[in-house]
């Protein structure tokens, strides 16, 4: 079928048409399901009211498509998809180039810690002396530091979608991660069994608010210690059971590399 100039592309973020972008090809969805189906989710489209894949109504343009999997015939001018493509390339992972940036594990790592891995690379001594830290036993450690160590507690979040009510949005809006989540308060054993799992709350309460609405402290006897973040503020809440927090080293030695805990 020849396209005609009221072509859209139906991929999110895209705005190419074939008015403005001639040059461009504008393929229909296949006719098989399963195939059709790959479209579908690949695009991150979902058929309902508002998005129905129509024949001769429903684009993918061939901006989205691998430069292989595009082809002329002989004597023609219009470009022809190859039987079994996938629109590949998009916005979210920069039209199909992005696992050519992809960060290594170690720089990854570093961006989280706040380190510059240029910089990094020309000061291994301070690196050396670092992973020494983290290795080495603390002279002022011993092990009545950790035998009371009743368990290791902190925050997880999972993503959500976006509520269409604006008090919903702002409920479950978690400014950590930039996104509407659910969270839950996790501890672990120091033996590395799950032994508390509080159940779900919107993604815009506190760690304090959560710790204290989950009910973990009841379950804290005298003595025991609870090791955690230090954003986790619950100093006050353990001392009305006769718990005491009990903060990582790691924490000691993020102070003295980067001037904060």
């Amino acid at each position: 079928m020849e396209q005609h100039s009221k072509c859209y592309c139906s991929v999110p973020f895209c705005s190419n048409s074939k008015r403005k972008h001639p040059n461009l090809s504008f393929h229909d969805f296949p006719k098989d399901t399963r195939l059709r189906g790959k479209w579908i989710i690949a695009i991150r489209r979902e058929e309902s009211a508002t998005f129905t894949v129509l024949r001769g109504s429903t684009y993918v343009c061939s901006q989205h498509f691998r430069p292989e999997e595009l082809y002329v015939k002989e004597g023609g001018s219009r470009a022809r998809l190859k039987k079994g493509s996938v629109p590949s390339r998009f916005a979210w992972n920069d039209f199909g180039s992005r696992h050519e940036d992809r960060l290594t594990p170690y720089e990854r790592a570093s961006t989280r810690l706040g380190l510059n891995t240029e910089a990094a690379a020309g000061q291994r001594d301070e690196l050396d002396d670092l992973e020494a830290m983290l290795t080495e036993p603390n002279a002022n450690a011993t092990e009545h530091d950790y035998c009371q160590v009743r368990v290791l507690i902190d925050c997880t979040e999972v993503r959500c979608e976006t509520a269409t009510s604006l008090t919903l949005q702002s409920e479950s809006f978690s400014n950590y991660k930039n996104h509407t989540t659910f969270k839950s308060l996790v501890g672990v054993a120091p033996c590395g069994v799950i032994t508390f799992v509080s159940k779900l709350y919107t993604g815009s309460i506190s760690d304090q608010e959560l710790t204290r609405r989950s009910n973990f402290i009841r379950l804290l006897q005298p003595g025991d210690k609870v090791m955690a973040d230090k954003g986790f503020q619950i100093e006050g809440m353990l001392a009305e059971v006769g718990g005491h927090p009990h903060h990582s080293p790691l924490q000691e030695v993020c102070a003295v590399h980067q001037g904060r805990c």
